[in-house]
């Protein structure tokens, strides 16, 4: 088998979150197909959350849609959370990162350059993310995840 390919399945051309397994094939992805993947402005790389596993490692690759080759391989951040993303420009890809209960997104460029940081929040986590079409502005939903902790016990001798 060869590690570098993705097998693509698609289940119906409408399913939402197609399951990626890697494998020797490939299947070729239609048009209308591609806008169900996180991909380039053109739609031809995807990016994916990846493991690997001899390095015992999250990593993030760049898939060609048309060859299902990896075209690319970064760290992927341990702290992740949720889905990485292209930036608005396709020069990076951005996902959030969550520290000490709160999340915020990071920058990974393309260019082999270093991550940063891209916002500054002191409170919630990220539960989702997008970019307008013109990539000016920024949408998120945010919130908490609250949850109590109750020890009930029986009483001795009661």
């Amino acid at each position: 088998m060869r590690a570098n390919r993705f097998k693509i399945w698609l289940s119906s051309p409408t399913l939402a979150c197609p399951f990626l397994n890697f494998a020797i094939r490939h299947t070729r992805i239609s048009k209308a197909q591609r806008s169900q993947f996180v991909s380039t402005p053109g739609g031809e790389t995807v990016v994916l959350g990846t493991y690997d596993f001899k390095a015992q490692r999250p990593t993030i690759s760049l898939v060609s849609l048309d060859s299902g080759q990896v075209l690319r391989t970064f760290e992927y951040d341990s702290r992740h959370q949720g889905q990485p993303r292209f930036s608005p420009d396709g020069k990076g890809i951005v996902y959030p990162v969550r520290e000490k209960g709160l999340d915020n997104l990071w920058l990974q460029p393309l260019d082999g350059g270093p991550g940063r940081q891209l916002t500054n929040f002191g409170s919630l986590k990220i539960y989702s993310y997008q970019w307008s079409p013109d990539g000016k502005s920024l949408a998120l939903v945010r919130g908490d995840s609250p949850s109590d902790l109750v020890l009930i016990q029986n009483s001795p001798g009661k």
